[in-house]
């Protein structure tokens, strides 16, 4: 990857990262129902931001579509939040994510566009 695009690719990675290590704890009886779909959209994230930074030529689309998995991720996360599968703490370092790659994502649409 490029210099200047990693801090997006590894913000998205972080993402990931907080939502495995704060899903983790979730009860059993719900654990099942919203986190799995609570990871697999950061793990979208992260392949959407590569996909964007290999493939020139969709990355108007890509970028659109990191936007919206941004949007995804929080989500799912606030519903995680309130069905008790996330601490508060663990919720609040999850935005705090999506907050930075919805930044650098913009950032980098804008430079596109």
């Amino acid at each position: 990857m490029n210099k200047q695009d990693i801090p997006i690719y590894k913000a998205a990675q972080d993402l990931f990262k907080q939502i495995l290590a704060s899903s983790g704890q979730a009860p059993r009886e719900v654990r099942g129902d919203i986190v799995p779909i609570l990871r697999a959209s950061a793990r979208d994230l992260v392949v959407a931001v590569a996909q964007a930074k290999f493939f020139p030529e969709y990355r108007k689309a890509l970028l659109a579509d990191v936007r919206m998995g941004v949007t995804a991720v929080h989500e799912y996360a606030k519903m995680a939040y309130d069905m008790r599968c996330l601490t508060k703490n663990g919720f609040e370092l999850i935005l705090e994510h999506c907050e930075s790659v919805s930044r650098q994502a913009n950032g980098w649409a804008n430079k596109v566009l």
